[in-house]
Order: C-alpha cells, then sequence, then structure tokens
C-alpha cells in the first residue's frame, strides 16, 4: 500500500445518515441523566479513574458495613447512587471514546490525502501557468486565493 494512498474509501450516504440517526437515539435516551460542565467546573473537581474506582468502591463498602464512621454531613445512598451511574456510563464512555478515535483518524487521514492530492494539482497547474499555459493562469491565480500557504513578507532590502 503506498504511502500516498492508506486509505480508499466511500461511504455510502445511508450509512452516514444510519449512524448520525443511531448516534442521536442514543445521545435521545442518555440526555436526561447527562450533566453538562463548563472548562472551570471540569478544571476543578476531583477525577474518578481506573485508579481511583476500586478506592471509591471500598470506600462504599466499607460505608455499608461500618457507617459509624461516615461523617453525619455525608450522604450514603447518594455516594452508591453516584458511584453506580459512573459505572453504568463507563462502557458508554470507553466505546464512544473508540468510536470518536476511529472516526479522528479517518477524518485526519482522508483529509491529508486529499490536501496532498490538491497541493500536487496546485503545484502542476502554477508550474504550467509560470511557462505561459494561459489555460492554467486563472486556476492557479483562483487557486493561489484559497491555498492557505504561509505568505512571505518581501524584503525592502533585496
Amino acid at each position: 500500500m503506498s504511502q500516498d494512498n492508506r486509505i480508499s474509501v466511500n461511504i455510502p450516504q445511508q450509512v452516514i445518515d444510519d449512524a448520525l440517526a443511531n448516534i442521536k437515539k442514543a445521545s435521545d435516551a442518555l440526555k436526561p441523566y447527562l450533566q453538562g460542565l463548563t472548562s472551570e467546573e471540569r478544571q476543578s473537581l476531583a477525577k474518578m479513574g481506573d485508579k481511583t474506582l476500586p478506592f471509591v468502591s471500598k470506600s462504599y463498602a466499607y460505608c455499608g458495613s461500618n457507617a459509624e464512621f461516615a461523617p453525619n454531613f455525608m450522604d450514603i445512598p447518594e455516594l452508591g447512587k453516584d458511584l453506580g451511574t459512573a459505572e453504568a456510563l463507563t462502557p458508554v464512555l470507553n466505546a464512544v471514546e473508540v468510536l470518536r478515535s476511529d472516526v479522528d483518524d479517518t477524518v485526519m487521514l482522508c483529509g491529508n490525502e486529499a490536501f496532498t492530492g490538491a497541493r500536487y494539482y496546485y503545484n502542476s497547474v502554477s508550474f504550467a501557468a509560470k511557462n505561459g499555459n494561459t489555460s492554467a493562469k486563472p486556476i492557479a491565480e483562483d487557486l493561489a486565493k484559497r491555498f492557505p500557504g504561509v505568505k512571505r513578507k518581501k524584503n525592502p532590502n533585496l
């Protein structure tokens, strides 16, 4: 497989439509149970992950067997509810993250190949225009307006 063409797919529109409908269906199903956060809130919250989940689970278990050590302001049933919801949503989060990563990689790869091809064409048409091809000149000029290349400042000392 050529490095210039690592992917060559055409996804049928029906597949895209079905995927979007299924994502919307999953989103709609979970929406009443999900809570959004601001960037500041996300930064300020303690994070529970793979390493801290066993600590939280064991702490909750001890709350059930040794509740006398729980502070009086602590709501043990709410701790269980929060832990249960976090555990229930974790497989959903993992599946969505895998999908997001795969879609992102595919968009990046296809975008890279498309942009590379467009630059090849632009370079070729620009070369033709510089060498007097009158048909290539308007194409090169039009593409030059849209090409997001680096604009070099002209040195007045040269």
